[in-house]
């Protein structure tokens, strides 16, 4: 996820998207200071499943 200004954001650290892959399911973050956009933001992610109930891709939308 990237702005444009940035390359490469690993966002494998942050609690949400933890969250969104270990539930297989949407998950909210906390105020902070999102990397990719460089403000602070709220941070959503949704993951999305395959019928063999696989995750195949994250959905990152963000607030800001």
């Amino acid at each position: 996820m990237t702005n444009g200004r940035s390359k490469n954001i690993n966002i494998s650290d942050r609690t949400y998207f933890q969250n969104a892959i270990s539930n297989k399911s949407f998950s909210v973050g906390y105020f902070q200071y999102d990397r990719s956009i460089q403000a602070q933001s709220v941070n959503f992610a949704y993951p999305i499943i395959d019928s063999n109930n696989q995750l195949k891709a994250h959905w990152l939308p963000l607030l800001h």
